[in-house]
């Protein structure tokens, strides 16, 4: 109960704080803004503040540029920081700012008259080791520009957002920096004392028309937290599936405490107990079990929360392209009790089956029997043949849940709860036909000690069932995570193998695998191409990309523009579904209308398809796309846009560059061209140059910390696992005292009682390993078909996790040989005449 609420609560905890972060960075940015005006990625003409003020209900209305800036030689999220361009001069009317030395603030001009000056935060500034009047090299638009800090700000209002990595310019400066010139990213507005916020927002969408993006404060940050949902999914599917592990467990250990007790039952009943007493009797005991245990899992997941934080935040901010910064982790007290009752109250109903059948067991029958090793009338084929068939059933239920669960409430529950439980209750059955083949295997092996393991696993097929379970279960989680992860991976890595034909990208300092990079200029493009080596791309072409993330009817999407590439690409880099590739892409770029293509989860979440028309919102107004084709992408869920960049540059008025691919002529070496491309261009604007393979393992490298954070919960898993079986096993030498006697009294040895426990055990871990590894990845491939694709919006491909196989099997063996030690050395030291009396 302990380990399986911690993992719970330790995603809750992340989960939680998460969005919270989210949150405050919104809030601390918006200071006394009622509203902000954008129009997405490129910005808008500076001209338009003066209509913002002029619209009836603005009290004030003050301008911001922002940018994403790195330190110099940084390429990585964590090296970048945000650079907001404000007024200084209006800029107290909206957000407050409290430096070290604050006359910088107070006297603004002091900060203006020295256009290399920047604000920093103190968190930031004791990270890099500045301090005032430092110098910093940050990558601009323009190269490396050198800064000098001029203030440092406490964490207090806007220093607080994105986890403290802020810096603040001169919004002209800012704009000369970062290729912004004449433009404007956003517009905070301040609506007059006691006018109507929904009045003032309908009177500027009429000022402005359409194109702009105007929202509140708490809108943007309900925005931000739906997207970070889908990658919430994972996190909460997997720890939920952990804690239903965890209570199965709970299940199986209290049925195999009810038959160890049964000559206790017996005796109670036997002195007047009714059945409700005895449902009460072992109910109350597993709350009790489940409060201590719930207790337990908050103090442990809080730890654990503290631990996995940093990998989880650096996947979401690598994902999503912005920095998230969890400064502390939230645990109220209200997701204390809840974790606490959850735990408890689930306790409670996995005891209430074996409670119900522990009251129904007669008193006679009870003292009779208590010594019968879970006694083989028990065991019947018909009672057998329910079991499997119910096991087939839920696995059944699975399918057709997942196919055509959007008609179904509660899906999600029901399908953890059938997966776990078909697993359980089919599980064995497969276990059974592996121990009787091997048997058949073995036959003519002369060792007794085997023949012995093997037909006390036979024979005693209830004991064995929940011995193999409480195994089972741990490994059936650890292979649908592999499988899911690997699913993914395989995916992921198969599309890029197919859409990166370059053999260079180009960009400026950054995170060149998620686009999380600092912008570059157009022009830079002919000094490309004029390296000796770089292969030419012919007239009217190009090798540039911009990538960049904008807003669609309150969801997150991205923008993919690009140059109309080379005719030797042959449009390799476009993953078309459906249609032929070269016909559906040629359309992209000879089309004289806007056209896009589109990925499958904005076609469905939309409900949209092929030829239908898409309005997207730009800074020159609302622009008519026709949907031409289907493409795979994976740059965000909601839904990537594929367009030819000369609309992007029309519509958003924005020219610069994300990145640009070349590829060299044949014959020439790489490292060569490279060198020189680093020699005549990277230097002067600051770009770095990686080939193909470098890119490559790069995002295999991403993808592996993505899912860093899994290898926790297959930990906690395989624990409970650990701890489940072990629990059977001692309960079983317990129970099976007299027989271990007798067999000792015929002349046995310890060691020989010793090995066959352990060989008892050896066995339950490879064969439910193997088991494990079937229902396992069956079920991964059930959710990542249709549950996990269709709630994230990517098409991902089943991928059999082969190299999860052997390690599956070999930590099936190593944990049932660390649970059947002390199993195995308490029977081998069991007193022959206490064994025999034993009642």
């Amino acid at each position: 109960v302990a380990f399986g609420i911690a993992l719970y609560v330790a995603i809750a905890i992340i989960n939680h704080s998460t969005k919270n972060s989210l949150k405050e960075s919104i809030e601390s940015i918006a200071g006394k803004a009622k509203l902000s005006v954008s129009a997405g990625p490129s910005g808008f003409d500076e001209s338009k503040l003066e209509n913002i003020k002029k619209t009836t209900g603005v009290a004030n209305a003050v301008a911001m540029v922002e940018a994403r800036a790195f330190f110099e030689g940084g390429m990585e999220s964590s090296d970048g920081i945000y650079i907001s361009g404000v007024d200084l001069l209006q800029e107290q009317a909206v957000r407050t700012y409290k430096a070290t030395d604050q006359r910088i603030i107070d006297d603004p001009l002091t900060f203006l008259n020295q256009p290399d000056s920047i604000i920093l935060t103190e968190a930031l500034a004791k990270q890099h080791g500045l301090v005032i009047d430092s110098k910093v090299n940050l990558s601009t638009a323009n190269g490396i520009k050198t800064f000098t800090v001029r203030g440092l700000l406490e964490p207090e209002g806007a220093a607080k957002a994105y986890g403290g990595s802020l810096a603040i310019m001169d919004i002209d400066g800012a704009r000369m920096m970062f290729g912004k010139e004449n433009k404007i990213d956003r517009v905070d507005v301040i609506p007059v004392s006691g006018a109507d916020v929904e009045v003032v927002r309908t009177a500027l969408e009429k000022t402005l028309g359409s194109g702009f993006i105007i929202e509140t404060p708490e809108a943007q940050s309900s925005q931000m937290q739906s997207m970070l949902e889908s990658y919430q999914i994972i996190l909460t599917f997997f720890s939920s599936l952990a804690l239903m592990v965890g209570l199965f467990l709970v299940m199986n250990s209290i049925s195999v405490s009810v038959a160890e007790r049964k000559k206790e039952i017996g005796t109670l009943r036997a002195l007047g107990a009714t059945r409700n007493s005895m449902v009460t009797l072992f109910v109350t005991e597993v709350i009790g079990i489940g409060l201590v245990g719930s207790s337990l899992g908050c103090l442990f997941g809080r730890i654990l929360a503290d631990h996995l934080v940093t990998e989880v935040v650096n996947s979401v901010s690598a994902q999503f392209q912005t920095r998230i910064e969890v400064s502390h982790l939230e645990f109220t007290h209200e997701q204390i009790f809840f974790s606490i009752a959850f735990g408890t109250i689930a306790s409670a109903l996995a005891a209430l089956l074996p409670s119900l059948k522990a009251a129904k067991v007669h008193p006679l029958e009870s003292m009779k029997k208590h010594n019968e090793n879970f006694s083989d009338e028990e065991d019947k084929q018909s009672k057998t043949a329910v079991f499997i068939g119910l096991g087939l059933l839920l696995f059944m239920t699975i399918s057709m849940i997942l196919k055509w669960g959007k008609i179904w409430a509660g899906i999600d529950l029901v399908t953890k709860v059938s997966s776990v439980l078909g697993s359980a209750l089919f599980g064995p059955f497969l276990v059974f036909i592996f121990i009787r083949a091997f048997r058949t295997i073995t036959k003519n092996y002369r060792s007794i000690t085997l023949k012995l393991s093997q037909e006390n696993l036979l024979r005693s097929r209830k004991r064995t069932s929940s011995n193999v379970t409480a195994l089972m279960v741990g490994l059936f989680l650890v292979m649908m995570i592999a499988t899911v992860r690997t699913s993914f991976h395989d995916t992921l890595t198969d599309w890029l193998d197919q859409i990166f034909v370059a053999d260079l990208m180009v960009a400026s300092n950054g995170r060149m695998i998620t686009a999380d990079v600092q912008l570059s200029r157009d022009e830079i493009q002919a000094e490309l191409l004029a390296v000796p080596g770089v292969k030419p791309i012919g007239d009217d072409r190009g090798t540039g990309s911009r990538i960049a993330h904008f807003m669609y009817q309150g969801k997150k999407m991205v923008i993919k523009a690009m140059d109309h590439y080379a005719d030797f690409y042959q449009y390799k880099n476009f993953a078309v579904q459906g249609a032929d590739r070269n016909e559906t892409t040629s359309k992209l770029f000879s089309s004289i209308e806007p056209t896009v293509l589109v990925t499958r989860g904005f076609l469905t979440k939309q409900n949209k398809e092929v030829g239908d028309m898409v309005e997207l919102d730009t800074p020159s107004g609302g622009v008519n796309f026709k949907i031409i084709g289907e493409v795979i992408d994976f740059a965000s869920p909601e839904g990537v846009f594929y367009m030819n960049r000369k609309f992007y540059k029309k519509y958003w008025k924005d020219s610069l560059v994300t990145a640009f691919v070349l590829n060299i002529v044949d014959g020439a070496n790489l490292e060569q061209v490279r060198s020189e491309i680093d020699r005549r261009v990277g230097k002067k604007w600051n770009l770095v140059t990686i080939s193909n393979a470098e890119f490559k393992q790069q995002m295999q490298q991403a993808i592996e910390r993505t899912f860093a954070y899994t290898k926790a919960i297959e930990f906690i898993a395989l624990l409970v696992g650990l701890l489940g079986l072990l629990n059977t096993l001692l309960i079983s030498v317990m129970e099976r005292t007299r027989e271990l006697g007798m067999l000792r009294a015929v002349g046995a040895t310890r060691q020989q009682i010793s090995i066959m426990i352990m060989i008892e055990a050896v066995f339950q871990g490879f064969f439910g390993a193997i088991v494990a590894i079937l229902l396992g990845s069956y079920v991964g491939k059930l959710f990542v078909e249709y549950s996990l694709s269709s709630s994230l919006g990517w098409i991902v491909q089943f991928h059999f996790p082969r190299s999860s196989i052997f390690s599956t099997l070999v930590t099936g063996v190593i944990v049932a040989v660390i649970a059947g030690i002390l199993p195995s050395k308490r029977a081998s030291q069991l007193n022959i005449r206490e064994a025999l009396d034993y009642e």
